[in-house]
């Protein structure tokens, strides 16, 4: 996942449009705005889709998560979330071993909300409407000092989190665009889908910066919590395998001792051995 924009980025999100669109479903990604992100498509309605916009690469189309991962071919409004972006095709990657499959790399544009669908062959289609966003004056100090603390935030969440690769800290310290690295954090970090649709669905990107603060917070006590677990977990593990350590050797000196071995040294170190416990 890429993302970084010079200029003014309120250009991205013009001639955005109304009306019906072809639309893509996505299993487990919530797009945001400006973010550039790798899709693996498959099924055969987003097949032709892709197909279609290849030959009419001017054609605008928008992009929406699916509330159930595991449904293959939504088709009603209900079965997708309401806010997603319009979005367009940076490549199409067809690359062998893919069994059919091609990924493609979109950007997010601007927002838009889902009103309904009307149809779904050869391709999803629907109604949408645009749905713009408050972006904070350059000037604003709060907004800029709390960018600059959920970058720091979001690299140490990163640090601690094995689950998060370290490329995503890179991208991190090398994103300028404030929007971007906004909207970077809320599209890449593993949280709920759900929760990352209501970051999306935030009016102003202000309240979605300081939602989205909250939530990093909430994710590193978390990650405390975990890391205290193991750390007992790991304590009581070393425990079990000291004391089994001691009973082996306190069984071993007996046995010798058993067998009419009366060396001295032997009983001084049973003793000892009963003593470590």
């Amino acid at each position: 996942m890429i993302a970084d924009y010079e200029g003014d980025i309120t250009k991205l999100f013009e001639g955005n449009e109304d009306g019906e669109l072809p639309l893509l479903a996505t299993r487990n990604l919530v797009l945001f705005p400006g973010v550039v992100s790798p899709v693996l498509i498959g099924r055969t309605s987003s097949l032709n889709l892709i197909n279609y916009l290849k030959e009419t690469p001017e054609q605008a189309f928008a992009v929406f998560c699916q509330k159930n991962a595991d449904e293959d071919n939504p088709s009603k409004k209900e079965q997708l979330y309401e806010y997603g972006v319009h979005a367009k095709i940076i490549r199409v990657l067809e690359m062998p071993g893919q069994n059919g499959n091609v990924t493609v790399i979109l950007q997010g544009l601007g927002r838009c909300r889902l009103t309904e669908v009307k149809g779904t062959f050869p391709f999803l289609k629907g109604m949408v409407e645009v749905a713009p966003e408050k972006i904070p004056d350059e000037k604003d100090k709060e907004f800029t000092t709390a960018i600059e603390d959920l970058r720091n935030l979001t690299i140490d969440y990163v640090k601690k989190n094995d689950d998060i690769p370290d490329e995503a800290q890179f991208a991190l310290q090398n994103i300028n665009n404030a929007v971007i690295l906004l909207n970077f954090v809320c599209t890449s970090l593993p949280f709920d889908v759900a929760e990352k649709v209501k970051l999306l669905k935030a009016n102003t990107l202000k309240d979605r910066l300081f939602k989205l603060l909250k939530i990093i917070h909430r994710e590193m006590q978390l990650l405390e919590i975990k890391h205290d677990i193991r750390t007992k977990t790991r304590e009581d593990i070393d425990e079990q395998q000291r004391e089994y350590f001691l009973q082996q050797q306190i069984k071993n000196i007996k046995e010798e001792l058993g067998n009419g071995e009366s060396y001295p040294e032997r009983k001084e170190l049973l003793e000892a051995a009963k003593k470590k416990k």
